[in-house]
């Protein structure tokens, strides 16, 4: 039973259009990779990641910004309670042509919004993400930020700051 539902949810999801449009990000962008605590990237993996200043902006008009709240927006979790597990937001600088584009049915090689596309392999369609360039809040069912793909080892040649998820959020609501 549970399993036709999931079938269904992401019909319903496959046929909502992405049609937002997506910005043009500046030529230096800080970007946000939320991850479980002790979660690794693999070097030559691709990490989604969403703009800092729109994560920041969101927590400014959130009510109440939680770390469960958060992920549900960005698309990591369906509930929006405390999460038992430690989350980190490893902050970046990268440049826009190290950045790519997560669209599920885009060409080889082709660009979308000034940006290359990623590799169908990291661009799946799944509920997090419709393949179009754009988390899933879980709480509303509505896009609510653009993602990028970055691959790990061109993200940290400038180094990262690491923050818990805790006071990421709690700094950014003051």
């Amino acid at each position: 039973m549970m399993l036709l539902l999931s079938l269904l949810s992401l019909l319903a999801l496959a046929q909502q259009p992405c049609s937002d449009e997506l910005s043009v990000p500046g030529e230096r962008l800080s970007v946000a990779w939320i991850s479980a605590k002790h979660s690794q990237p693999l070097i030559g993996g691709l990490l989604r990641v969403v703009p800092t200043s729109d994560l920041r902006r969101w927590i400014k008009e959130e009510e109440k910004p939680t770390v469960g709240r958060l992920l549900q927006a960005t698309g990591l979790r369906k509930k929006n309670k405390t999460p038992r597990r430690a989350w980190n937001v490893a902050i970046f600088e990268v440049s826009k042509d190290q950045l790519c584009r997560p669209i599920a049915d885009a060409q080889q090689g082709s660009t979308s919004s000034g940006l290359a596309t990623c590799p169908k392999r990291q661009a799946r369609s799944t509920r997090r993400y419709p393949g179009c360039g754009l988390a899933m809040d879980w709480e509303t069912e509505k896009p609510s930020f653009q993602v990028y793909g970055v691959r790990w080892r061109e993200a940290a040649k400038r180094g990262h700051c690491l923050l818990p998820a805790k006071r990421f959020v709690n700094e950014g609501s003051r």
